[in-house]
């Protein structure tokens, strides 16, 4: 016995509870004759990369409220590490220049990550403060420090650091003066 399609109602009807998708799917065809290259293969992996950090960091999110908890410090704390991260590659950078940079930076991103999350775990667990109050006092301290650190000046990083967010991780490849080894 083969399953019947759904008549259009029905469809309609699953549509309507998805506003979200709608109206991107039209406000997708409303632009398409301005800017024709957005149905191109390359804007389409533009934007299932960019959408994959958030897919994680929603994945993360979801386990903090489904166990009753609440975090806010999370763009503060991206912000931290993204610009500690990059000084360290950056030309002026202590690590500019070597093979070793770009899994360094990575690395210590990853580790300030760690510890600051730690921090607030036991905040919240140990000393036992309310959850949302560790999370927005976290978020106010991070995000300043970060631009504390950075003096609210650019910092340009390498064309292998930026390598990683396309998958592409030829980190012992890259010269980084900005061109490829070959």
């Amino acid at each position: 016995m083969t399953a019947s399609p759904l008549p259009a109602r029905a469809i309609a009807l699953r549509l309507l509870e998805q506003p979200v998708l709608v109206m991107s799917g039209l406000l997708f065809l409303a632009l398409l004759p301005l800017r024709p290259e957005m149905a191109s293969w390359a804007n389409l992996e533009v934007l299932l990369l960019s959408m994959t950090l958030l897919l994680v960091l929603s994945i993360g999110q979801g386990f903090v409220l489904i166990t009753g908890g609440i975090d806010l410090s999370i763009p503060a704390l991206m912000s931290l590490a993204s610009v500690v991260g990059a000084s360290m590659i950056a030309e002026e950078g202590r690590w500019a220049g070597t093979t070793a940079a770009v899994p360094a930076a990575v690395l210590v991103m990853l580790l300030l990550g760690i510890a600051i999350g730690a921090l607030q775990g036991a905040a919240v667990a140990v000393l036992k403060m309310p959850a949302l109050l560790v999370s927005l006092a976290s978020l106010i301290a991070l995000g300043g420090a970060a631009v504390w650190y950075t003096h609210s000046q650019r910092i340009t990083v390498p064309p292998g650091f930026v390598d990683i967010w396309y998958g592409r991780l030829s980190w012992f490849s890259v010269k980084w003066k900005g061109r490829l080894a070959g």
